[in-house]
């Protein structure tokens, strides 16, 4: 029987999340809720005034996770050295010794600090739609290994991971379990798949917590800025606004 049980729950400032997070502390014990944020290194400098304003009015403490591609950084620079120049294939692009060296450049100053850069510059690309690794890398992959370390260092007996997804969100979210075991005591919690919109929003509303600010510039997504999912209205908005 588990007994002790630490719910995780994933903080990225928008709606969805904020509102799981007020939903988490209303039902659980508040001393076994962990609210934790994944800084992808992407984010509006609003977001981060945003999270400083939910710790202060939900009297939580937000764990703020950061990815450190230090060693990738350094394999790929390693395997820089060893490349050859290769000719046209119809399975890789060509390119020369000069361009070799050229990328080899921007690897010798070392990494930025930045994830989000970072890992751009270690892929050669940025993500896109259908290539959405940096959700992968910079939001799931640190939050999973926060949650494993809860279970190794025995705080708990069992890691609850709760995430602000709905499914009226279409594509795969359409979908999704309510809850789900991954194996090893880590499962995962969906709260409020059956919500809507302004479902999350009256959330807040009835704990005391004001929506993020970009939500009143009029932004439709407040995450990652901007976000491979961006709409072109955003994306315009984001133009005008922060030039």
């Amino acid at each position: 029987m588990v007994d002790r049980i630490i719910h995780a729950v994933s903080i990225s400032g928008g709606k969805d999340s904020t509102a799981t997070l007020c939903y988490a502390l209303e039902t659980q014990p508040p001393e076994s809720v962990r609210a934790v944020f994944a800084d992808t290194g992407n984010e509006h400098d609003l977001l981060y005034e945003y999270l400083d304003y939910l710790e202060d009015a939900l009297k939580i403490k937000i764990i703020r996770l950061r990815r450190d591609f230090s060693a990738e950084w350094e394999h790929r620079r390693q395997w820089l050295m060893g490349d050859q120049p290769r000719k046209d294939r119809k399975d890789r692009k060509a390119y020369t010794e000069a361009q070799i060296a050229k990328v080899l450049v921007v690897f010798e100053r070392g990494p930025t600090g930045n994830p989000y850069l970072d890992l751009c510059i270690i892929k050669g690309r940025f993500p896109s739609r259908k290539a959405q690794f940096c959700t992968q890398f910079l939001k799931t992959e640190p939050l999973v290994e926060y949650q494993m370390s809860l279970l190794d260092s025995g705080e708990c007996d069992a890691v609850w991971s709760w995430q602000g997804i709905r499914r009226d969100e279409g594509g795969r979210r359409a979908h999704a379990k309510e809850f789900e075991s991954l194996g090893g005591n880590l499962y995962v919690y969906l709260p409020i798949a059956r919500w809507k919109a302004a479902d999350c929003f009256n959330a807040m509303r009835a704990c005391g917590i004001k929506p993020n600010p970009l939500y009143s510039l009029g932004f439709d997504r407040v995450g990652c800025m901007p976000c491979v999912n961006s709409g072109k209205t955003d994306i315009l908005n984001m133009a005008k606004r922060f030039p």
